[in-house]
């Protein structure tokens, strides 16, 4: 090529010199590009205890300059809370147990950085971590602090400081006794220096008892053993005889649901239950096998007035003639217990120690002792609102240790849904209306009980929710604190304000204090008319003032030219009914021109609105059925057991009750007072059907007009049980 430029070569040959230059130039410098510094951690995790140390150190390399800078969760240096450290990387840990990330970041190239997590777990240590510990029983605890066994530590169960008899107690050395109640519990053990620094364990209190705890049989003869677990989820046990699972001929067999078989020779041998859930536990019953006569069972504790079975067999006799007796007495008396000649033994009325016998003639006898005991509960029946509470009480004579433990519905301590009972007995009901059953057991024999109810009624403090005030219907409201003999007079007492209604009032105003509408709570009277309209209005007016908060309207009346009954027109007839648990009004109105003319509504007392579609009352009872040109006079009923609408009606060829589920409207009974007849109506002069809230039956008298049948001439008064579903006639669905 010819260069004609020489400025252009010089240009090149300056260049092939730069290029050299640069070259040189890097190989030569003391420190890399960015891209070649790294920096690494002699470890990644850490685990220490609070104020404890730990050394780190951080290897630069890329570079000359090998320092490095630390922090503590982003704080250069850390601090008290997530730790300190040095600038030579010696990491000094919080006082409080937690996970923190110590980093060191390159000086030379401050991008690069390297981590480590560092876990400071509490110098407290408890083992076990968990146990399950019969009720009396105790479970040593113990506690480390960093590692080493010490007495430094204070103890406490369920945030108390040495436990309490309600908890169980703990001693200063971690042994702790367990509580007479079933029930989860928290032991804790806390650093004397920093109380924070701390570790649990769970502990489950269950009773467990086997029952009977001793048995005298013949050889071969049988007794059936039973294992009462409560306070665990696992109630299951297995059965062992003398240590051996199952049992063998030799020792006796035992199967799986505790039935024990005695061997073919006489001795003494152990029948355990152990428990599914923690085999360590177990309870043991004593079996002697000995002579041709045996009873069982062996030995009984009874509650007063209570029965017990006993058999007896004799060895080699397939039918034995068995003579009984109670001290020394042949059939006993009133005072010793009776014993039939079959041996049903039933207790007497006072505590006390008695035995029975059983005599084979020649062949021997064989005895079982007895304890009596009374064990009564009060109050026996209870009625409360919903979440009320109630305390009961039990009381046993006849027996060294008087303490019980509390179910409800057969629920240890109770639960949400049925309420709940502590450990003495105060009963807190769930929010729903129901009945509930209470017991207390026995701490000695799981297995004897007492019960009591606790029926939670629709009942609210200052609420008229129903005709009359309550299912009674005494008309007595209770709770009146306002008003009194000395205000009730012509200058404070009288009318405040009037509101304005579409039509007559046949059922009774109720009233429902602290109801939120729209966001503020009032106190609101409930009002429904003959014209088929529900009011909801201000109770707390005044004079110059009132609210109407919702209106509901159903429809045209109904006509009605009655000279000895509603005029001109029939719609709500009769007092609705309030579930205060849901804030439901139920009431019954009359539609003109529709089939069935009767219809069961289910309003929200906040706006009035249908909570459920309504339905229409209808039945049959045989080939009778609900007419029109029925009225629906009497008082509506909310039962609490059933949690059923009851719906009374009359004026018509034959009295009605029908009975709809309170959260569904559908129907669930029909009762026709005549079937195959007529008269009996219900009209009882607006009143509502009275409960028994002990029981829930239902009380309702009807009526007998001219021309009705000879046998229902006179007023009869007619039942319902809930527990057997039982009109006198009714057909149940």
């Amino acid at each position: 090529m010819e260069i004609t430029d020489s400025s252009f070569a010089k240009r090149i040959l300056v260049l092939s010199f730069v290029l050299p230059i640069a070259s040189c130039g890097g190989a030569k410098s003391s420190t890399s590009g960015s891209s070649q510094v790294s920096i690494k951690l002699n470890q990644a995790t850490a685990t220490v205890i609070p104020g404890q140390t730990q050394q780190f150190t951080a290897t630069v390399t890329g570079s000359d300059n090998t320092a490095a800078t630390w922090n503590v969760d982003s704080v250069s240096g850390g601090d008290p809370q997530h730790g300190t450290i040095s600038s030579a990387g010696l990491y000094t840990a919080p006082q409080q147990p937690g996970t923190h990330t110590v980093t060191a970041t390159s000086v030379a190239d401050t991008t690069k950085s390297a981590s480590a997590a560092v876990t400071v777990q509490g110098n407290v240590a408890i083992t076990p971590g968990s146990a399950n510990v019969v009720a009396g029983a105790t479970q040593q605890f113990q506690a480390t602090v960093g590692g080493q066994t010490s007495s430094k530590v204070t103890w406490s169960v369920d945030g108390v400081g040495g436990g309490n008899a309600t908890v169980g107690t703990i001693s200063s050395a971690g042994l702790y006794t367990a509580p007479s109640q079933p029930g989860n519990h928290t032991i804790t053990a806390a650093s004397g220096i920093n109380a924070a620094d701390n570790s649990t364990a769970q502990v489950a209190v269950f009773t467990f008892g086997i029952s009977p705890g001793s048995a005298l049989l013949a050889q071969g003869g049988t007794q059936q053993f039973s294992a009462t677990i409560q306070g665990l989820t696992n109630t299951g046990v297995t059965w062992s005889v003398d240590g051996v699972a199952g049992g063998n001929t030799t020792i006796g067999t035992i199967s799986a649901t505790g039935l024990y078989t005695a061997p073919g020779q006489n001795g003494n041998h152990t029948v355990a239950a152990t428990s599914a859930a923690d085999t360590a536990v177990s309870v043991n019953a004593s079996v002697t096998v000995n002579g041709a006569v045996a009873i069982s069972p062996s030995a009984v504790t009874l509650i007063t007035g209570t029965t017990q079975q006993f058999t007896a067999t004799v060895q080699g006799v397939t039918n034995p003639t068995i003579t009984w007796s109670v001290d020394g007495v042949t059939g006993g008396n009133s005072t010793v217990g009776t014993v039939s000649s079959s041996g049903l033994y039933t207790a007497p009325s006072r505590p006390g120690s008695h035995t029975v016998v059983a005599s084979a003639g020649s062949s021997g006898s064989a005895s079982a002792p007895l304890t009596i005991f009374s064990f009564v509960v009060s109050p026996n029946s209870a009625n409360l609102s919903p979440g009320g509470t109630q305390q009961y009480t039990a009381t046993i004579q006849g027996l060294t240790d008087t303490t019980v433990t509390w179910s409800v519905d057969g629920i240890a301590g109770g639960n949400t849904s049925a309420g709940t009972i502590s450990n003495n007995g105060l009963y807190t009901a769930p929010k729903a209306i129901g009945a509930h059953t209470i017991t207390p057991a026995s701490a000695a024999y799981p297995s004897d009980v007492v019960n009591s109810s606790a029926t939670v009624i629709n009942a609210a403090t200052s609420a008229v929710l129903t005709y009359h005030n309550d299912d009674a219907r005494d008309g007595a409201y209770l709770q009146e604190v306002t008003l009194t003999p000395s205000n009730v007079n012509s200058t404070q007492f009288g009318k405040v304000h009037s509101y304005p209604v579409d039509g007559q009032i046949y059922g009774q105003p109720l009233y429902v204090p602290q109801v939120n509408i729209n966001g503020t709570v009032h106190d609101v009277v409930f009002v429904a008319t003959q014209n088929n309209t529900v009011y909801a209005f201000d109770a707390d007016a005044n004079s110059s003032s009132g609210t109407t908060f919702w209106t509901a309207n159903f429809g045209t009346p109904k006509n009605a030219y009655d000279d000895a009954g509603p005029w001109p027109v029939v719609r709500i007839l009769s007092t609705p009914v309030i579930d205060v648990t849901s804030n439901t009004i139920y009431v019954v109105t009359h539609q003109q021109n529709a089939t069935p003319e009767y219809w069961l509504h289910a309003l929200d007392i906040t706006t009035g609105k249908d909570r459920l579609n309504p339905v229409g009352i209808s039945g049959s009872v045989g080939s009778d059925y609900l007419g029109n040109g029925c009225y629906q006079r009497m008082g509506l009923v909310l039962d609490p057991f059933t949690n059923w609408i009851y719906v009374p009606i009359g004026s018509c060829p034959n009295g009605w009750i029908f009975a709809y589920d309170k959260t569904t409207l559908q129907q669930t009974a029909v009762f026709e007072a005549t079937p195959g007849a007529g008269g009996g109506g219900f009209w009882g002069s607006g009143a509502a059907p009275a409960i028994d809230d002990a029981n829930g039956n239902i009380y309702v008298m009807n009526g007998t007009d001219a021309g009705d049948q000879q046998w229902i001439y006179s007023t009869s008064m007619t039942g319902y049980n809930d527990s057997s579903c039982a009109w006198i006639r009714r057909t149940c669905r």
